[in-house]
């Protein structure tokens, strides 16, 4: 090990005093852990590991958190525009982006690393995943589901990408936790959910043509933000076996009740093609 460290940290061009103490994502790459390893191999900067990331409710997580949601969806639709291929003007426009919207300086670099165009295939490769590390993994953001929003919503790029940037994001796009919701937070939830399917269901009942319709899924973009609230108990709900106590039943009732009403206006809609407003159907598609 004495040999390894001095040769492991000169590869990365990290030069280390003997008397400096390891990061923690420093650690996690000589561990072997990914994708700070391949990194460290590759000589790369290595992405911070979770212990590294702000608190997580402070201030300064969640302005960094919402930046990293901005750069994401800006370089998506980007990208969808210029027939799914990240070029380079993408990747130095999004670091742009990123950095005027304060995002991590580490997540600049890896766009700045990719825009350069120097990197060999095992380096870039290595950056991507790193990447996909700090986005998913250190920030909690989904990024598949930020690709699945701007795939199925078919507006020209500069629309869409105003759209996008209108969504409530705080809340939004984030990974489902694995653990279950607090017992004391589910009834609640499903009263919210049906609160939320109420409404819906009433906007939905007024729209007749596309001006309408357009006007529906901007009123129905204020409900996001409750909705969000309730992603992990609807994330709950999927499971196979699930045991309701006496109230949650009652609210679960009214739930359903809201949600038929919901899905009945909603085929109507669906029959008619959302009256044209691809808006209408991609707020749809988020109060799944």
């Amino acid at each position: 090990m004495r040999v390894l460290l001095p040769a492991v940290f000169c590869a990365a061009a990290m030069p280390l005093a003997a008397w400096e103490v390891l990061s923690a994502t420093e650690i996690a790459a000589i561990r072997g852990d990914e994708p700070m390893a391949t990194a460290l191999a590759q000589a790369v900067p290595l992405p911070p590991v979770r212990e590294e990331i702000p608190d997580k409710t402070g201030f300064r997580f969640a302005k960094e958190q919402l930046a990293l949601k901005r750069a994401v969806i800006y370089s998506t639709v980007r990208a969808k525009g210029e027939r799914y291929r990240v070029s380079r003007d993408n990747y130095l426009a999004t670091a742009e982006l990123a950095r005027q919207h304060g995002a991590p300086a580490i997540y600049c670099r890896y766009l700045e690393l990719l825009s350069a165009e120097t990197l060999n295939r095992r380096q870039e490769y290595a950056v991507s995943r790193a990447v996909q590390y700090l986005l998913q993994e250190a920030y909690g953001i989904d990024i598949l589901q930020i690709r699945l929003i701007v795939e199925i919503c078919h507006l020209p790029v500069k629309d869409l990408l105003a759209f996008m940037q209108q969504m409530p994001l705080q809340g939004m796009f984030d990974m489902v936790s694995v653990l279950p919701p607090p017992s004391e937070r589910i009834a609640s939830d499903l009263l919210a959910m049906a609160e939320v399917m109420g409404k819906a269901s009433r906007l939905f009942s007024g729209v007749h043509d596309i001006k309408t319709a357009d006007e529906a899924a901007f009123e129905l973009l204020r409900l996001l933000p409750l909705w969000n609230t309730t992603m992990n108990t609807r994330a709950y709900m999927h499971e196979a076996k699930v045991e309701y106590s006496p109230v949650e039943i009652v609210a679960l009732r009214f739930l359903n009740a809201q949600r038929a009403q919901y899905f009945k206006f909603r085929q109507s809609l669906v029959e008619k093609d959302w009256y044209g407003s691809t808006r209408l159907q991609t707020i749809d598609s988020l109060l799944r």
